[in-house]
């Protein structure tokens, strides 16, 4: 028996035993069952009661815009998936549809693109995160399981470096020094990592999901992290199926847990 279930734009197939056991046995996530508990935990609703949305605090200001819908190739995008400033005048895009990443200035200018499609240096199968280093280098998470380093040269960033990783990571970020990434596996149900300065793993820590299907807690498991230097807490957003927000001391101890109580996502049954 298999049963579908779409998440965003990913398709996953569960397969299980095909007997009327099975079919009474079936299970529905997210379950409150297999959530990972915390010490702590606020809940929080989506949105005004009263129906009405909150007008902006405060006015801003357009800086400039990124991209065009008829314009040089480096400026046209299919789908986004991140976008991230290394310094108070580049942002750096992520695109689904190419193996690239795109450095722009905060008016919009394509400054650089770096990597293309390729096993090699410098080369991507697909770019899942970039965050930049507090000695001003360039990481670059890679599907391919692997970071690969870049640093600013006469003619631009140059790649230096690759770390190759037992997973695929799908954010980062710094405190300090020290780099954290979000990434899961199927032997550890831990899903923040901190990776020493030549990409080895010294410590995993964090779970979200718990149930005995190892796919839904991979799922689960797949978010964003950001880094809180000042109050030395790194922030895990899970990516699909649960309304979560977690808190985590560099150590790995859970110090609390938002959840979102009007939260829609998909029901997986496996």
């Amino acid at each position: 028996m298999r049963r579908h279930s779409s998440f965003g734009s990913t398709l996953l197939l569960l397969a299980v035993t095909a007997s009327p056991v099975a079919s009474q046995a079936e299970r529905r996530h997210p379950d409150e069952a297999f959530i990972a508990p915390a010490p702590r935990t606020v809940s929080v609703t989506l949105g005004d009661p009263s129906g009405k949305a909150s007008p902006p605090s405060g006015r801003r200001t357009l800086v400039g815009t990124i991209g065009t819908e008829n314009g040089p190739e480096a400026t046209l995008f299919g789908n986004i998936t991140q976008a991230t400033f290394l310094d108070d005048s580049t942002v750096a895009i992520l695109d689904q549809t190419t193996p690239d990443v795109r450095l722009f200035s905060v008016t919009g200018r394509h400054l650089e693109t770096l990597g293309r499609s390729g096993g090699g240096p410098g080369e991507f199968q697909l770019p899942l995160a970039v965050v930049s280093s507090p000695s001003g280098e360039l990481l670059i998470a890679d599907l391919r399981r692997s970071i690969q380093l870049f640093r600013a040269g006469p003619q631009g960033f140059e790649h230096r470096q690759t770390w190759q990783l037992p997973f695929s990571p799908r954010s980062m970020c710094f405190v300090g020094q020290r780099l954290f990434v979000n990434a899961t596996m199927m032997e550890k149900p831990t899903v923040i990592h901190e990776l020493t300065d030549d990409g080895k793993v010294i410590n995993s820590f964090g779970e979200v999901y718990r149930s005995p299907n190892t796919g839904i807690n991979l799922q689960v498991g797949e978010g964003r992290i950001v880094c809180d230097a000042r109050r030395q807490l790194i922030y895990f957003i899970a990516g699909s199926l649960l309304g979560d927000v977690r808190a985590f001391r560099l150590t790995g101890e859970l110090v609390w847990r938002v959840r979102v109580s009007d939260y829609r996502n998909n029901i997986v049954t496996d």
